[in-house]
């Protein structure tokens, strides 16, 4: 008989809903019981090879393809999908993106909601600390630009 959940200490497990066999943890981890290979027969829980791909198209996210009760295949980025099983379905218009900027980060607590996109995964606020911290003389630049009205 095949646990419940995977067995790691210190990871939480949750169902994907919608996609018997499958639950992400709150690691960042996605975990199926599937059989690799055209017949779908389930087995021990093993870990989804979800690593970061180098093609132009992820842009250094975790895509992730999961097969649905039917048989139908779908496919998720995997922030997203940990986001909507962690903390519910994502509203509409809104992105999931990492609070630390590394894009293969996936547990709960480094992912965020925005409502638009942000550039390169960090948030303003923490992209200007950063600037103000290491680039001083471009910013009274652009402050004294900015007092003179140009």
């Amino acid at each position: 008989m095949t646990a419940q959940y995977p067995t790691v200490p210190g990871v939480v497990f949750k169902e994907v809903p919608g996609f018997p066999g499958y639950c992400v943890g709150d690691d960042g981890s996605l975990w199926t019981r599937w059989k690799p290979g055209p017949e779908r027969v389930f087995r021990d829980w093993r870990r989804t090879n979800s690593r970061p791909k180098r093609h132009g198209r992820t842009r250094g996210y975790i895509h992730v393809s999961l097969a649905a009760a039917d048989g139908a295949r779908r496919w998720f980025q995997l922030q997203c999908l940990i986001l909507e099983v962690f903390v519910g379905p994502r509203p509409p218009g809104m992105e999931a993106c990492h609070a630390n900027g590394i894009r293969h980060d996936n547990r709960p607590e480094n992912l965020e909601l925005w409502v638009t996109p942000q550039p390169s995964g960090q948030r303003p606020e923490d992209l200007a600390a950063w600037i103000v911290e290491f680039y001083p003389e471009l910013v009274e630049a652009a402050l004294a630009r900015r007092e003179a009205g140009t």
